[in-house]
């Protein structure tokens, strides 16, 4: 492995072989990029040995070296159009499509998040129209009420098609057992952009499993990619336990929130 500078990888190429053979050589794969902010998944592995799973072996252990070893925030990944192969190896190793390159190659990006949740057992994705009856079930069970399904319902469609929120989903074995809401717009009084979590629940039946930490580390890496500035939530007074939590995960308790119910409400 070669270095650019300290704590920075540059280059990791590997030999791959089979178990039961280590000094035949099958194919290579490797980690590449000009820091290790940013680095490229390679992988290619010889046309009589191809249908094996050598290739997403390979590639799931340069995404644990990457992530474990090296620490690196995400590792991105491409292939030409039609190599469907080199797609089914990218997303077994768990790696998701994040748009096209100017040749029509698709994309593939995994974050060191996400790599952390999906090896607790997690899966962490955006909502979806069709989750508003588990997100309406969580935040109901958030916040102790039970509120009118239609109108959320219509505020949870305009959310999603206006943009100005982000809603996270947190699945395990299939099922929904958290939901994370996300804000992130410009602020005068910060002159720049904000990001504010406005929701965060998580299944009572599913708490201290690292659910909350895997939506809310998610949310800071989209705020980071965003280019937020800061990243805000707001909590009750009365949920001392979601307190500690966000001061254990770094976050400061540095204002107060004043609110006035008003007619109507």
């Amino acid at each position: 492995m070669k270095k650019n500078r300290p704590g920075q990888i540059y280059h990791l190429c590997l030999a791959v072989t089979e178990r039961e053979d280590p000094k035949t050589f099958i194919g290579w794969c490797g980690l590449d990029g000009t820091s290790g902010d940013q680095l490229h998944l390679f992988y290619s592995i010889v046309p009589e040995r191809r249908g094996r799973g050598f290739a997403t072996q390979a590639a799931r252990a340069l995404l644990d070296y990457a992530f474990q070893r090296a620490r690196v925030p995400f590792v991105n990944g491409g292939c030409c159009r039609d190599n469907r192969a080199s797609y089914r190896v990218m997303e077994k190793a768990g790696m998701a499509r994040a748009g096209e390159d100017e040749t029509g190659g698709p994309l593939f990006y995994l974050d060191r998040e996400t790599y952390l949740a999906q090896n607790r057992g997690l899966f962490i994705r955006e909502a979806l129209p069709e989750d508003v009856e588990d997100v309406y079930r969580l935040i109901c069970l958030l916040e102790e009420a039970r509120f009118p399904y239609e109108d959320f319902q219509e505020i949870f469609r305009r959310q999603r098609e206006g943009g100005s929120c982000t809603g996270l989903i947190c699945q395990t074995e299939g099922r929904t057992v958290g939901f994370l809401n996300l804000r992130m717009e410009e602020q005068l009084h910060h002159c720049g952009a904000v990001a504010e979590v406005l929701e965060l629940s998580v299944d009572p039946a599913c708490r201290s499993q690292g659910i909350g930490k895997a939506l809310l580390d998610r949310a800071r890496s989209l705020a980071v990619e965003r280019g937020c500035l800061v990243l805000e939530v707001s909590s009750s007074h009365r949920r001392a336990g979601a307190h500690r939590f966000y001061l254990r995960e770094g976050m400061a308790d540095t204002h107060k929130t004043f609110t006035q119910r008003l007619a109507g409400e």
